[in-house]
């Protein structure tokens, strides 16, 4: 499980670096306006030197929220590119979206930090009442 969730996080960054590109990244931001999805968004970085949970977890939100645009935006890619490089990365990115792993892996991170947000706020409110509760026992 761990190689899966590991893929799909390389997953993410794969798919920044591959709209990084100015034409790309105008495909994606296109297709965005034309599929109503109200803001425009960018797929988020997530790589080894800034891999932290809070990005990975805004990376995975990312792309879930854009999903359909994000596999819509690769086949355009794919159809129209006259750049091998661009239409064999577009190919290999839209196999690895289809993957029912990593869309399950997208999920489940998903479910994963909204728990964790969760259990961080029922810590700081508990933490905060037990605290300021110990204190006026004291006093």
């Amino acid at each position: 499980m761990v190689v899966v969730i590991v893929g799909t996080i390389g997953l993410l960054q794969e798919l920044h670096n591959f709209f990084g590109g100015h034409k790309r990244h105008s495909v994606f931001l296109e297709l965005q306006k034309t599929e109503n999805q109200g803001r425009l968004r960018s797929l988020k970085r997530v790589s080894d030197t800034t891999r932290s949970w809070r990005s990975v977890e805004d990376g995975v939100n990312t792309l879930l929220d854009c999903y359909t645009v994000v596999l819509l935006s690769l086949e355009k890619m794919k159809e129209v590119s006259i750049d091998a490089a661009t239409v064999n990365s577009a190919s290999g990115l839209v196999t690895r979206m289809h993957d029912l792993r990593n869309i399950l892996c997208l999920d489940i991170l998903r479910c994963l930090y909204s728990s964790v947000m969760q259990f961080e706020i029922i810590v700081k409110v508990y933490s905060k009442h037990s605290v300021s509760n110990y204190y006026s026992f004291l006093y």
